[in-house]
């Protein structure tokens, strides 16, 4: 789907945040109006150039939602996975896939920069929206659903080592193995639980 000159300066605006960015923010950032904004947010989604998560200020209530731009290309994973295969041991694939995906995971928290959450659950929910695989809280904050996996095709052949790439990643997230992931048990998607 192409993305229209609008949409890329909403997009730009997104990607100097320095974190998830609301609504509100946008319409001051842009001089745009909520409803302008919301129709290119939804096409910038659908697009898969950013990824709409909660936005928790400490309120009660249903959070707002916030936005990021999303990783568009997986050279991180690609060096990651390289990072934990070329360290090869007799562990064997799967857990250096995990090793690799811990690296990723690292990359992807150094990426987020400003805009990494400072609790855990959070900052791992925005680490799998910003990767692609369109997460969604089944129970908040300990238990997510991965709607869609980046590397399904590499998953469906090679589950061990692509799922183990992806544990390791939100363990690499979260900075400690506090995580298990099961792999398509969600009507197709993953599940995944927080400890």
């Amino acid at each position: 789907m192409p993305v229209t000159a609008a949409q890329v300066g909403v997009l730009e605006v997104i990607e100097a945040a320095d974190g998830p960015i609301s609504l509100a923010m946008l319409e001051s950032e842009t001089g745009l109006h909520a409803n302008t904004l919301r129709g290119h947010l939804a096409a910038l989604v659908s697009a898969g150039k950013v990824a709409r998560v909660p936005l928790h200020n400490g309120r009660r209530g249903r959070p707002a939602w916030a936005y990021i731009p999303t990783l568009t290309d997986y050279q991180s994973l690609a060096l990651a996975l390289a990072d934990g295969l070329s360290n090869f041991t007799d562990d064997g694939p799967v857990e250096a896939a995990v090793r690799g995906g811990r690296a990723w995971g690292g990359r992807v928290v150094a990426e987020l920069g400003k805009q990494a959450a400072k609790e855990p659950s959070a900052r791992v929910f925005a680490a799998l929206a910003r990767a692609g695989f369109s997460p969604d809280w089944i129970d908040e904050p300990t238990t997510i659903r991965l709607a869609n996996c980046p590397l399904l095709d590499a998953a469906r052949s090679h589950q061990d080592v692509v799922c183990g790439a992806h544990l390791g990643m939100i363990q690499g997230v979260l900075g400690a193995n506090g995580a298990t992931l099961e792999p398509f048990v969600e009507g197709g998607g993953c599940r995944v639980r927080l400890t």
